[in-house]
């Protein structure tokens, strides 16, 4: 174990605030500690309190705070931060030593089921139902369910499984990691001189933090810093943003792609379709909306939503023609297996949404989102109290701003395709290449054009 070292310029563990935020243990238990409190106290709210009102503690945390906001937010920065004072993970790191530790089953060990879980409970149910997470006990019940799957997960299987493959947001997590402008790694100097791996036995998630920087990736590490606690030679460092992106590596994963492309479907084409334009002057001239019309016109009000259901729809055949059927095509053209051009191409798309998903999610969380979280907490002390009005509008110029996000996400993942496209070997001209296979990126850039011309003009 290292005791010492001389930490770099770019090691966030060299300067006292931030080392004080990222490593030390206290200070990270006391943060975990609140969090859990909020996390338990709003998962009881919604079973005392499941009659629907205007603003709820749990709605507002859960779907406001957590979600939204926090998770959107740090992953495009620092990484999976979120996971590192997750009350499940925190809590499953002390369950599971004293759990059954079996190994899970092989047929469990596939990133995509947490996902799947995320895409059918909570997108799905937001097209398809649209007011049914807003109601307390179904955000409870939401919570609550995968709490339990949680719980039992840890108590049953070894090396915090449960975070790597169940957990809703795990794959998300650790795809969408990758954009950050930081890592953790360690001094390779020291390493060499090391024998008794103490960062590695630190880990719950049974990773190898030494060989991180070998790799060019940090697997599933979810910033826990149990390493960090136990030796000295490990740093969080501050890099290139999305700098493992722009290198094609043999640790590329084709469930990260599947991530991605999933994402882009329903976090950002669907949600451009039906928010962006959903709420633009030619809104009743949208195909969804008048499919919802006439249906409702023939055969009455229906518990789905119609327009919802188009919507999705038409968002999978856009994002998915846009990507695996280009890549597919561009396989054939080319004579390239699939999963090379799949792997080189797909990771080019995590900018995208990344900072497509910052760029609407920050203005509305402070238009809507901050204001049912305090509304949230305001009313939990006092029913009786006065709502808290929204200060923000839609029509606050500082919030526009961040309507450049979408452009800084789609150029940044052009940027990274074509980079990755230059170290393909077989491909002599690259940029024959480079505008078919950012198709994803030309619809996206297309469809933000269009609903900024549709505002405008």
């Amino acid at each position: 174990m290292v005791k010492s070292i001389v930490l770099v310029k770019n090691d966030f563990f060299n300067y006292a605030l931030t080392r004080l935020i990222f490593k030390n243990k206290f200070f990270l238990l006391a943060i975990r500690l609140v969090i859990l409190a909020l996390f338990v106290a709003a998962l009881t709210y919604g079973f005392l309190n499941p009659s629907p009102r205007t603003f709820h503690f749990n709605v507002g945390i859960f779907w406001s705070l957590f979600w939204p906001f926090f998770m959107v937010l740090s992953l495009g920065t620092f990484g999976a931060l979120f996971c590192g004072v997750c009350p499940h993970g925190f809590v499953g790191k002390y369950l599971t030593r004293y759990g059954l530790k079996r190994t899970m089953p092989t047929w469990m060990q596939h990133s995509l089921i947490g996902l799947s879980f995320l895409v059918l409970f909570y997108w799905l149910m937001l097209y398809l139902f649209p007011d049914i997470l807003k109601s307390p006990l179904a955000a409870s019940l939401f919570f609550g369910a995968f709490t339990v799957v949680a719980l039992l997960s840890f108590f049953l299987f070894k090396d915090m499984s449960y975070c790597k493959y169940l957990c809703p947001i795990g794959s998300i997590t650790a795809s969408f990691s990758k954009v950050s402008f930081t890592k953790l790694a360690t001094y390779q100097d020291a390493c060499l001189t090391c024998k008794g791996y103490e960062c590695a036995k630190a880990c719950p998630y049974h990773l190898s933090p030494f060989n991180f920087d070998k790799n060019s990736s940090m697997k599933e590490c979810k910033l826990c810093m149990e390493c960090a606690h136990a030796c000295e030679a490990v740093g969080f460092f501050v890099q290139k943003p999305s700098s493992s992106l722009f290198t094609v590596s043999k640790a590329g994963k084709m469930t990260e792609v599947w991530t991605y492309i999933i994402i882009a479907c329903v976090a950002s084409i669907a949600m451009i379709l039906q928010n962006a334009l959903g709420n633009s002057p030619i809104a009743e001239a949208l195909p969804w909306r008048i499919a919802a019309h006439v249906y409702e016109a023939h055969f009455g009000k229906s518990m789905v939503s119609i327009e919802g259901v188009v919507v999705l729809i038409l968002a999978m055949i856009l994002t998915f023609t846009c990507t695996v059927g280009v890549y597919k095509v561009a396989s054939k053209w080319l004579n390239i297996p699939f999963k090379t051009i799949f792997l080189v191409a797909g990771y080019a798309i995590a900018p995208l949404v990344i900072f497509g998903g910052i760029a609407q999610t920050i203005p509305f969380f402070f238009t809507h989102y901050a204001n049912e979280a305090i509304n949230g907490v305001v009313l939990l002390l006092d029913l009786n109290a006065t709502p808290w009005q929204a200060y923000v509008t839609k029509q606050t110029l500082w919030l526009r701003v961040f309507a450049l996000m979408h452009f800084v996400g789609v150029f940044w993942g052009l940027k990274v395709l074509y980079v990755r496209l230059k170290q393909l070997v077989s491909l002599s001209q690259p940029w024959r290449l480079f505008f078919f296979l950012g198709a994803f990126h030309w619809l996206y850039l297309g469809l933000i054009l269009f609903v900024i011309g549709v505002f405008i003009f």
